[in-house]
């Protein structure tokens, strides 16, 4: 008999959002937020990288594979998404904050 041992740091929170990583379960205020893949891996890498400047080069290489022809304008979309379903005031973010010249980066 096998058990499943839960992964640590598998969850982590910021906000009022819970992301359960391996369990690929996002939540805001305890509801379930419905999220794509492109958009989990890409919160995902920001939660493991916080307050690291990203480039949209890097962060691209997360989406490339779930774009037909994907481009740095398709991460800012993502981003976008995120706020939208995520930040306290999507029109001003707290968390997943632009760096003009740069890309984004992630505030806990």
């Amino acid at each position: 008999m096998t058990m499943n041992v839960p992964v640590p740091n598998s969850v982590i929170s910021f906000s009022d959002v819970e992301v359960d990583l391996e369990r690929h379960v996002v939540r805001r205020k305890g509801y379930e937020i419905k999220v794509t893949r492109a958009e989990f891996k890409l919160l995902a890498f920001f939660l493991q990288n916080p307050d690291r400047p990203l480039t949209r080069d890097v962060l691209l290489n997360l989406v490339r594979g779930y774009e037909a022809f994907p481009n740095t304008r398709t991460v800012d979309t993502h981003v976008v998404r995120l706020r939208r379903k995520l930040e306290p005031d999507a029109e001003t973010p707290r968390h997943f904050v632009t760096m003009h010249g740069v890309g984004y980066r992630f505030i806990p």
